[in-house]
């Protein structure tokens, strides 16, 4: 597996397990509380909305997901 991860805790308390699969392009999170998959956003490769190769995820908050990109040599806020 290639995953980058990192413990997020919500403004209501709750916390999640956040993993940005590299292969799929996706953030995946999951409740720490029942283990369940809460929230799963699919990113984008290529093209003009593209990242190129992303290499991590910082969340800060929902409205506010860091996803730095190796190939594009950017940080894009989701």
């Amino acid at each position: 597996y290639n995953y980058t991860c990192q413990v997020f805790k919500d403004k209501g308390g709750n916390e999640f397990l956040v993993l940005q699969d590299h292969e799929s392009m996706q953030v995946l999170a999951y409740t720490l509380k029942d283990q369940k998959l809460n929230k799963k956003i699919t990113l984008v490769r290529e093209g003009p909305n593209g990242l190129g190769r992303a290499i991590g995820v910082t969340v800060k908050d929902w409205n506010e997901i860091y996803i730095p990109s190796i190939v594009e040599k950017k940080l894009f806020m989701m």
